[in-house]
């Protein structure tokens, strides 16, 4: 099965996030097999993430957050505002993707509901729309 192609905003997303676990890995004294061990992820997922292949979800980026006793900002560049990237194509995110960023509204983090929900809100609109049409 061919990977997902990647637009450059989650393309820079996920070298962010391998840099960050490379540090945490040399910082922790652990290899990839450690990792996977305490986050319960598989070696070949954790891998992936450390290359940089593949973009992180949420509960991936909790369960490694845990592993390492860190905040998830400490790897995900989107909880960080020193070092977030910041998103100017809005049309180049489908709404299915939305899920692997971090949402803000007036400068505030939504929580994971929050975000499912704004995204229930635009499919319905747009379904809305649609039927319009």
């Amino acid at each position: 099965m061919a990977r997902k192609k990647y637009s450059e905003v989650e393309n820079e997303v996920m070298k962010k996030v391998a840099a960050n676990i490379k540090q945490l890995l040399v910082e922790k004294k652990w290899n990839q097999k450690m990792l996977g061990e305490k986050s319960g992820l598989s070696s070949s997922t954790i891998s992936d993430y450390v290359k940089g292949k593949t973009l992180i979800s949420p509960g991936n980026l909790q369960k490694i957050a845990e592993a390492f006793e860190v905040s998830k900002s400490e790897i995900y560049p989107m909880e960080n505002e020193e070092n977030s990237v910041e998103v100017t194509e809005f049309d180049s995110i489908s709404i299915e993707d939305l899920h692997n960023y971090q949402l803000t509204y007036k400068g505030v983090n939504l929580t994971e509901e929050q975000a499912k929900q704004v995204v229930n809100l635009l499919r319905t609109a747009l379904d809305m729309s649609s039927s319009d049409s």
